[in-house]
């Protein structure tokens, strides 16, 4: 990659297949809670633009031993919220000490759901072949489309067919555009959900009233005429008053 004028940074990641990272040795090895392991590079926060919650990312020295940086969501599922005291995982085996929690990756989620550890401890702990899964880079954004149409070719020139190149940033803006789509839809079924409830309510109280016509037009006959009676009764004292104070 680095013989790619624009890129600026690149970093490589390969997944460990059937390794699992668990918070002790007595828990079920069933439970993987979908925590995948991955190995990569110490470039990896300044190539995605991923910075540390706690900790540090890994480097030189600690990416040849059993250390291990987790994504934000693997260390809430781990229940690890912060490093104040030594912190190990159970995986494959051994015990590793978490180094680092990452900060919620915007521009891959699923980096969130990861834990990561070096090269050289994957390929002596866990048998890794060290060919990457994965390749990310970096670079000057008036240069993307240029950089995107030699990565093939660079990655492998032997079979450049093979080669998958997409923008993460595409990916996110879909994401975010399948957010906002459901907010709509969530929005306009509560709509649909009070019209509904509405007519449902004014219906039931139309009908109410329909079926008590003969009660109601009763009692206001009967409220009427007694209306006019007290009227009358006090017409008739007021009439009689003045006679009798006579």
């Amino acid at each position: 990659m680095s013989r790619i004028g624009p890129v600026t940074s690149a970093t490589e990641i390969g997944s460990i297949a059937g390794v699992y990272v668990y918070r002790n040795p007595f828990v079920p090895a069933s439970d993987t809670s979908g925590i995948s392991l991955t190995a990569t590079d110490a470039a990896l926060p300044a190539t995605l633009g991923a910075s540390l919650a706690h900790g540090a990312f890994l480097n030189a020295a600690t990416a040849r031993y059993p250390a291990v940086v987790l994504g934000a969501e693997t260390a809430s599922l781990l229940g690890i919220n912060d490093l104040a005291h030594s912190t190990q995982v159970w995986i494959g085996g051994h015990w590793f000490t978490v180094v680092g929690i990452l900060s919620p990756v915007e521009l891959l989620s699923q980096m969130d759901s990861m834990a990561f550890i070096g090269f050289p401890v994957a390929e002596e702990y866990f048998g890794f072949d060290g060919h990457p899964s994965g390749l990310y880079l970096r670079s000057v954004p008036s240069q993307v489309s240029a950089v995107a149409a030699v990565l093939p070719a660079t990655v492998n020139p032997a079979n450049p067919s093979i080669v998958a190149v997409s923008y993460p940033s595409d990916i996110l803006r879909a994401e975010v555009a399948a957010k906002g789509a459901y907010n709509g839809l969530l929005l306009a079924l509560g709509a649909v959900a009070l019209l509904v409830g509405g007519v449902g309510i004014a219906n039931v109280m139309v009908i109410s009233v329909l079926e008590r016509r003969s009660e109601i037009g009763l009692r206001r006959a009967l409220g009427g005429g007694w209306r006019a009676y007290q009227s009358a009764a006090w017409r008739l004292r007021i009439r009689e008053q003045p006679a009798a104070w006579g």
